[in-house]
């Protein structure tokens, strides 16, 4: 059910950044889930992915976790007063944007894009 188009960019990716590509991609939200297609098409040593999993899940768990602990500490924010808070994230969703496009889309297109 996957085209051979995103077979092919499956490959190019993979090929362009290798296991630091499918580590990084463990940090982006969404595609940190889709990653191991790609991975078991160009069938990438195991040990590896598993090793880039855990460490990029685990960053990934900690900053969440950090995240947490100190908004729960925070007066203003659980008495609702957002206005840093959003600011912060609308901050992050551009940076996590970004690099989802450059790291992800525009290459799986291929060269030319």
């Amino acid at each position: 059910m996957i085209s051979r188009d995103k077979v092919e960019g499956a490959e190019r990716w993979t090929k362009k950044f290798g296991p630091m590509g499918v580590f990084i991609s463990r940090l982006l939200p969404v595609v940190r889930h889709l990653i191991g297609i790609p991975a078991g098409i160009v069938q990438m040593d195991y040990r590896k992915f598993s090793i880039y999993t855990l460490v990029g899940s685990a960053i990934w768990s900690a900053v969440l976790c950090y995240l947490g602990v100190k908004i729960g500490q925070d007066e203003q924010l659980m008495r609702g007063e957002m206005h840093r808070v959003t600011i912060w994230l609308g901050g992050a969703m551009l940076v996590l944007g970004s690099l989802y496009y450059f790291l992800v889309h525009r290459n799986m297109k291929g060269e030319s894009a």
